[in-house]
């Protein structure tokens, strides 16, 4: 079945100003409650710093320093704006969660506090950055890298589906980055379009750690169902090999315009993938077939062992006119058209105040300041 979208401009070929729809939803699911579409007070720790000049004192930014711009996403938890920072001009995503929420919520406040952790441990060019993390008497801030090129599922959308070099192109730079994750010790657990975004020269950028894990070995049953390995959804122990199955399911989504089990249903989904393969059109390569077939494979054991031996996956043939070395050098498939993303009709926002009771404790240590040579390469940029 392919995507349908509500009508919206051609997110390869028209300017962002022209897609109001792109920038309004791209960061929903960073902040919950979003369905899949078918294809300055007296703070805690954030006193306002009047004295930041460009260029310097990098490391003593508040959450006052950055100017909201526009709401980004709305979820059931919070939302996602984008800010400027007000002594340099420098573009980021405020991601912002009531703690009210996160109190009578022990699972969304874990899942949150994984997401700092994880995200303040890693560097990465295909994972996005956080900068800064602050929290005051009513909510927790992350201030993360903003990435305006929007959602690969946009432009998948668009298209219904990529051809196989291309496929082969944005898959090899997920596969970096879920390696990456995985050398670290961080299951993922959430791969799917709506969490990969494209930079400014289109190369692919995975958020979205909400649902990350810690944790080797896991047993909670979570993420996109159509997405979700066969172990997940059936509550069994799982671990890495649950990310490149979702990381299967996406390349045959990729190319072939749907995924290879659809529905949202979880006892559903289970009886479809245990009573038959992954049906592959005839039209794909042996390649193609091959390395999917070896992915969807239902036993996590007999799954292709992609981090126990990263150097023959490269070497699939699949992937063999990617210059891995040269990956993010190289140009991708999408140029995205991000000149005017500021300029379309900036939304009124509303600040809101809550009297609700919050257990302060809760949120001892969550503050980050990333590292004086992250912040300053970042900034130079401007």
């Amino acid at each position: 079945m392919a995507r349908s979208l509500p009508s919206i401009p051609s997110a390869v070929n028209q300017p962002i100003a022209l897609m109001p729809a792109l920038l309004t939803t791209w960061f929903s699911a960073m902040i919950g409650g979003r369905s899949r579409p078918r294809r300055g007070s007296a703070g805690v720790e954030t006193a306002a710093s009047k004295d930041v000049l460009p260029g310097r004192d990098l490391r003593k930014r508040t959450v006052d320093d950055f100017e909201q711009l526009k709401i980004l996403g709305v979820g059931s938890y919070g939302s996602v704006y984008l800010v400027k920072d007000k002594h340099t001009g420098q573009y980021f995503a405020k991601k912002t969660i009531k703690k009210a929420r996160l109190s009578v919520n022990k699972t969304l406040l874990k899942n949150q506090m994984n997401e700092r952790d994880i995200l303040a441990s890693i560097s990465h060019p295909a994972i996005v950055k956080l900068f800064y993390a602050f929290h005051d008497l009513e909510n927790i801030d992350l201030i993360l890298e903003f990435i305006p090129g929007g959602e690969l599922f946009y432009y998948l959308a668009d298209v219904r589906r990529f051809n196989e070099n291309d496929t082969a192109f944005y898959m090899a730079e997920i596969s970096q980055a879920l390696h990456h994750l995985h050398s670290i010790g961080v299951v993922y657990r959430d791969l799917k379009p709506e969490n990969c975004l494209l930079d400014k020269k289109g190369h692919l950028v995975l958020t979205d750690f909400g649902l990350s894990s810690q944790e080797e070995k896991c047993r909670s049953i979570l993420g996109t169902p159509e997405y979700s390995a066969p172990e997940v959804l059936m509550g069994k122990e799982y671990s890495y090999e649950a990310d490149w199955w979702s990381f299967g399911v996406m390349m045959y989504d990729m190319v072939v315009g749907q995924v290879p089990y659809p529905g949202s249903d979880r006892k559903k989904l289970i009886t479809s993938i245990q009573k038959r393969g992954a049906n592959f059109p005839n039209w794909l390569s042996e390649d193609a077939k091959d390395i999917m077939r070896k992915l969807l494979q239902r036993d996590p054991k007999k799954r292709m062992d992609v981090d126990g031996s990263f150097d023959k996956f490269m070497n699939h043939r699949f992937f063999r006119k990617i210059d891995w070395k040269r990956l993010r050098d190289s140009t991708p498939p999408v140029e995205p058209q991000v000149g005017s993303y500021i300029d379309y009709g900036l939304a009124a926002l509303k600040q809101h105040s809550t009297s609700e009771y919050v257990d302060q404790s809760l949120f001892r240590g969550f503050s980050f300041v990333a590292e004086k040579s992250v912040l300053e390469q970042h900034y130079d940029q401007i």
